[in-house]
This record gives structure tokens, C-alpha cells and sequence, in this order.
């Protein structure tokens, strides 16, 4: 089954507390080691981009969810990669441009959704609760990755860096 929800690790019947606990264990493990090998493929094949991969590995502890998102063309490109080939799909939302190269590493982390885009390096920072986040998160196809931007929201930090401006909500 699909390592990230909680039923695939329920304990079986009978299961004693420590066995309990060793389950908890290795689905915090299991999902560990998921979450970085899908940031360190998402920056190996659509951003290549060592520094951003460095930084996003260091809060792989904190991530407890996550999409990616991108055309079809990007979808093969992860397909072809055998580090997550076979178990990425459930966790991937399309888009109906066929060639787009611009794709999105969303994570979730603590009460925050990070949106990371391949292309720009800009990064969007949204409330989980968010109305807006929530509906598109939970979708398989997207029109296109600037469905994942809302613009108009005030501006968190204002930089000249590399890694662009970063949006949150108030």
C-alpha cells in the first residue's frame, strides 16, 4: 500500500504496545527516507539545482506530506527515474500542459504548505487551512502550475536573491 497513510501502518491484531511502538517507529523511518529520495529526485531531474536540494533535505524531519506537481513530460521524467519510479503517482497532480518543463514540489510542513517551482526558484507559503490551498492539493489535474500561486496575497519577504519572493498569508 501507499507508505504515507497512517492505515497502512495500523497494527495488526493482537499487536502488543511495543509492537505498536515499533510500527510507529518504522513508518516515521519509511517516510523519511520517502520524503528525500522525492526532493532529492524532484532537484536531480526537473530543477538541478544542488543548493536548493541541500537546503529542503535538511527539513526532510519536519515534512509530513507532499505532491508533486507538472506536466506529462515531467511525469515521465520521474517515471524513468528508479529511485521513486514505481511510487510517486499517487502523490503526483498533472497538468494539462503537455510540454511544460515549469513543475512544483509542494510539501507539507507543520501548519504550512511550501510550494517550491522548479523553474523559478520562487518559493509560495500558505496556511494548511487555506481554502484555496486545500482544494488544489487535493486535486489530480491541474490547468497548469500557476494554479498554485495567488499573487495578490501580501508579499512575506522582498529579496533580490536567487531563490526569488516568497508569498504567505497574513
Amino acid at each position: 500500500g501507499d507508505v504515507t497513510l497512517s492505515t497502512t501502518w495500523a497494527p495488526f491484531y493482537g499487536a502488543t504496545e511495543a509492537e505498536i511502538d515499533r510500527l510507529r517507529g518504522a513508518m516515521k523511518l519509511v517516510n523519511l527516507w520517502y520524503a528525500q529520495q522525492i526532493i532529492e529526485v524532484f532537484f536531480d531531474v526537473c530543477v538541478q539545482d544542488i543548493q536548493r536540494k541541500k537546503f529542503w533535505l535538511k527539513y526532510v524531519n519536519n515534512i509530513s506530506g507532499f505532491k508533486l506537481v507538472g506536466s506529462i513530460l515531467t511525469k515521465r521524467k520521474l517515471q524513468s527515474d528508479n529511485r521513486i519510479s514505481g511510487m510517486f503517482q499517487k502523490h503526483f497532480i498533472e497538468t494539462s500542459s503537455i510540454k511544460s518543463q515549469t513543475s512544483a514540489l509542494v510539501l507539507f510542513i507543520k501548519n504550512k504548505v511550501l510550494v517550491e517551482f522548479s523553474d523559478t526558484g520562487a518559493l509560495y507559503a500558505y496556511n494548511q487551512d487555506n481554502r484555496f490551498i486545500r482544494h488544489v492539493t487535493a486535486r489530480k489535474y491541474l490547468n497548469s502550475t500557476e494554479d498554485l500561486k495567488i499573487p495578490t496575497m501580501p508579499t512575506l519577504v522582498e529579496t533580490d536573491y536567487y531563490y526569488g519572493t516568497c508569498y504567505s498569508e497574513e
